[in-house]
């Protein structure tokens, strides 16, 4: 297999450096990933902690998405509300776990990381926001924030 592999990369140098490429992205994201000091949890987990640990869940969605839909208990706290650092809502609670969540679960995890600098303890991100709670057919409030 060895005595194969120099041949193919020579004819296909494209094809074996996107190879490498690809390769190298995957160890260096489960690399960061698994050091990372803000865990990405899945709905479930979501609803232990919120039962359990009392969990604040911190939707970072615009307001009118989250009036339209959002998890039962959250509180609504815009993502450029962290750039105005507005945020003194969260800083009443930094004891408690906070579970970041916004439509698809991507910027929750960056504003998560931006929180844990701020000294906030036990900051989670709802891995695919959302849509990962609508997919799990779980329940969503309407109407006003709080």
């Amino acid at each position: 297999m060895l005595q194969e592999l120099i041949p193919f990369i020579d004819r296909h140098p494209i094809l074996s450096v996107t190879w490498v490429t690809l390769l190298i992205g995957v160890i260096l994201t489960f690399i960061k990933n698994y050091f990372s000091k803000v865990k990405e949890i899945i709905p479930t987990e979501a609803i232990l902690m919120m039962n359990k640990q009392q969990a604040l869940v911190v939707d970072i969605r615009a307001k009118e998405e989250y009036k339209k839909s959002h998890i039962i208990g959250s509180i609504n706290v815009e993502k450029n509300n962290f750039k105005n650092n507005k945020l003194y809502e969260l800083e009443k609670h930094k004891a408690r776990p906070i579970i970041i969540v916004c439509a698809h679960g991507v910027s929750s995890l960056t504003f998560a990381k931006q929180l844990y600098k701020m000294d906030f303890q036990k900051i989670y991100s709802l891995k695919e926001g959302i849509s990962g709670w609508n997919k799990a057919n779980l329940p969503l409030a309407k109407g006003k924030s709080k």
